[in-house]
């Protein structure tokens, strides 16, 4: 079917949906998620009118959970983040054990993905506390996306999921089904339950009750602020008074809303719910330390030009965009000069015009992105991850700069990190072919053919697509070579095939 292009005013009522259904956020990368989510979903159910695929997705629900399946990618692996783990099973848990002495601790871990995170905290727990973990904890795992909740029940996982494992543990706790792949074993499997819930509403199934410690890491990146408050207030909900709740260690800040009090305990943080809670947004007192008093009246000009001091400001505001929108005009021409000099193979004069652009507006993405690229094919790595680690915090959903770090990553020798960056990549645009074809050459190294095979075949595929692969990398346009990639895909599906 040919590829639609979509309008983006038809794109709203979809992004409406979604976020009132699950609290996405949309940013521009996301929409182009959206686009691709849109088509192949349309595809799949030969529908060709959006309008008439809008219809479906009001009217079946099951409809709009399939297409938001298709825009998270599950990036998880056992042992993820050990120091909070540790740190659970070896002080916190313990204390709430003896604070609740009369009944079964429960656990949850909310976004569990294919239920690396949960099986971990039971593997901790049967460490620490012997054939008794089963009569002391119940953990649960929650995801809204039902194909990851299969694959955690059925307990099989490759390789790379163990990358941050133990070999002691990967060999008391997994058994081996082939080559490539491990199935969890039965007493740890039967600790853990997992089931389908929307963390953006209040939890009212009766299989999850109230919980001494959730498990909330790494998963607030999909949402906007205003839905990262109000999931947090639905875990917050769903604890005891006592109870935990632990987020990334990144994203603590980001958290600390007032609703929970932020505690620390070996360098670490987390949450504890208070008995009387009281709500105060405390993330930005110390930025702000001297915050406006929003109710104090502006004076008012009483100049005899009769010009008030509110029309004064609104006059200066207006000046001021203005300039600014002259500013980026400019910008956008120096940009467009650079970019051209860099095409034609004057890279140093590129990079002197994009640090004259970001000198002028350091919030220059593009500018930043290409000198990244130059500095990429200039084997200068140190510069270019220096710019895409900033970028990264800046703007968390900038594909370029996840996939300029995986192949740096990849040049350090360091796969684990590349395949991490390449899986962020994707998950902000799942129709990314190099990063499809970076992880299929990690997968592939590492002797995990099936699904090496599956991500030559997306590259393949999303390749032969004109109108997928042309507006691909508008930031790689110096150095890769899209038939190139193709034959070497080809390639390396026919090898595959010899040795299966």
């Amino acid at each position: 079917m040919k590829r639609a292009i979509f309008d983006k005013q038809l794109l709203q009522p979809f992004q409406e949906l979604i976020t009132e259904g699950c609290g996405f956020d949309f940013g521009s990368e996301r929409t182009k998620a959206l686009e691709n989510a849109l088509h192949k979903r349309m595809q799949q159910q030969n529908i060709t009118d959006l309008p008439a695929y809008l219809q479906k997705v009001r009217q079946q629900a099951d409809e709009l959970t399939a297409l938001i399946e298709l825009l998270t990618v599950n990036e998880t692996y056992f042992m993820r983040e050990p120091n909070h783990l540790h740190l659970l099973a070896e002080k916190l848990i313990p204390e709430l054990l003896a604070r609740n002495p009369l009944r079964k601790l429960q656990i949850m871990c909310a976004g569990c993905s294919t239920g690396e995170e949960a099986y971990s905290m039971a593997m901790l727990l049967q460490e620490h506390f012997g054939k008794e973990a089963g009569r002391l904890f119940g953990i649960t795992g929650v995801d809204i996306d039902s194909s990851v909740l299969a694959a955690a029940s059925d307990g099989v996982y490759c390789k790379h999921s163990f990358r941050a494992l133990d070999a002691d543990l990967l060999q008391r706790y997994f058994e081996a089904e082939n080559d490539y792949e491990y199935r969890i074993n039965p007493e740890i499997k039967k600790q853990v339950k997992f089931l389908k819930a929307n963390l953006l509403h209040p939890f009212n199934n009766g299989d999850i009750g109230l919980m001494d410690l959730i498990l909330y890491r790494n998963v607030s990146i999909y949402f906007a602020e205003v839905v990262q408050k109000r999931i947090f207030t639905n875990l917050a909900d769903q604890l005891h008074d006592g109870g935990i709740l632990m987020v990334g260690a990144t994203e603590t800040l980001h958290h600390d809303f007032g609703i929970l009090s932020l505690k620390e305990r070996d360098s670490l943080f987390f949450f504890e719910k208070p008995l009387t809670r009281i709500y105060v947004d405390r993330r930005n007192l110390q930025r702000n330390p001297q915050q406006p008093d929003l109710h104090k009246k502006e004076p008012q000009n009483t100049s005899k030009t009769g010009v008030t001091g509110a029309e004064t400001k609104v006059k200066a505001v207006a000046d001021r965009q203005k300039t600014a929108a002259a500013k980026t005009v400019d910008l956008r021409l120096l940009f467009d000069r650079a970019l051209e000099l860099a095409r034609s193979g004057n890279s140093e004069k590129a990079v002197t015009l994009l640090d004259e652009i970001t000198r002028i507006d350091s919030s220059f993405t593009k500018a930043d992105l290409l000198k990244a690229v130059l500095l990429l094919d200039s084997a200068d790595y140190e510069k270019a991850r220096l710019i895409c680690n900033r970028l990264c915090q800046q703007e968390p959903f900038c594909r370029e700069a996840y996939l300029i770090l995986g192949i740096i990553g990849r040049q350090d020798g360091n796969d684990e990190l590349a395949y991490k960056r390449f899986r962020e990549a994707l998950y902000i645009d799942p129709q990314c072919w190099l990063a499809h074809f970076y992880i299929a050459e990690i997968l592939y190294n590492d002797r995990q053919l099936q699904h090496a095979a599956r991500n030559y075949r997306n590259t393949v595929e999303i390749l032969g697509n004109k109108q997928l692969a042309e507006p691909e990398h508008c930031f790689f346009p110096l150095s890769f070579d899209a038939r190139q990639f193709m034959e070497i895909c080809k390639h390396k599906l026919s090898l595959i095939k010899e040795l299966a």
